[in-house]
């Protein structure tokens, strides 16, 4: 099973290198980290060129405008999907997961998803029942 962490910033690169390092100190590691910047104002790109070079499984990339926290998300979710993620573990950059954080949330992965389930075929994101969303 791979798991992407992704996660979506806004002019907050302190708080997203805290979230940042709680992801990489996970118990059961995150297969891959994609941190998706709305257009950041500030030190953002810089601090975040230093942490992708610390840590390889983090990738980065900026928009050209801020298209809002759902936009972002949306971009982003369809960014670590077309690599090929199994799971998804969407996370703001104001957040700092504990260290078992995933190992916790994956005690739960053997529940059937009877609403929701990913539509591999298509590649296009997820259904609910025959309907794309």
């Amino acid at each position: 099973m791979k798991i992407a962490a992704v996660v979506v910033t806004f002019n907050r690169s302190a708080l997203l290198i805290e979230c940042l390092q709680g992801l990489v100190s996970q118990t059961r590691r995150v297969d891959k980290i994609f941190v998706l910047d709305n257009c950041s104002s500030d030190d953002t790109p810089q601090r975040m060129a230093s942490f992708c070079t610390d840590h390889p499984q983090v990738a980065y990339r900026r928009l050209d405008s801020n298209t809002g926290g759902a936009g972002g998300f949306a971009q982003a979710m369809q960014w670590a999907w077309s690599e090929g993620f199994d799971w998804l573990w969407l996370v703001d950059d104001d957040v700092e997961p504990y260290p078992e954080g995933l190992q916790n949330l994956l005690a739960f992965s053997d529940i059937p998803m009877h609403s929701w389930r990913a539509d591999r075929t298509r590649r296009r994101g997820f259904s609910l029942g025959q309907s794309v969303c």
